[in-house]
């Protein structure tokens, strides 16, 4: 799960928005807190609100205002939950995409 989102991430930001779309979305798919909660401690971030912001950049870059809000609201809930857990706060990027600017 976390080489996936890392090959999403380097398709981000190398402009293969689509395809880093699509590997969000498998991560996305795949992921099950129960089972990678403990990542968390280890890379010091929930793989799951990481793989929600970083998709929510993506399709706010692709011009799909609406569904990057969806993402960029599903990071910030689990970000939430999980902050009493790890004593962290949300991610400050995740909030960024809540209201982007409709594409012209």
């Amino acid at each position: 799960m976390l080489a996936q989102r890392m090959h999403a991430v380097a398709k981000l930001l190398s402009g293969a928005i689509e395809e880093a779309v699509a590997l969000y979305r498998v991560v996305l798919a795949k992921y099950d807190p129960a089972r990678h909660g403990p990542l968390r401690f280890g890379y010091v971030s929930d793989q799951g609100a990481v793989a929600h912001a970083h998709l929510a950049w993506a399709l706010a870059i692709a011009g799909r205002a609406s569904e990057a809000r969806f993402h960029s609201r599903a990071a910030l809930n689990l970000a939430g939950r999980l902050a009493g857990e790890t004593k962290a706060s949300p991610p400050a990027n995740a909030k960024a995409f809540e209201n982007p600017p409709e594409a012209n």
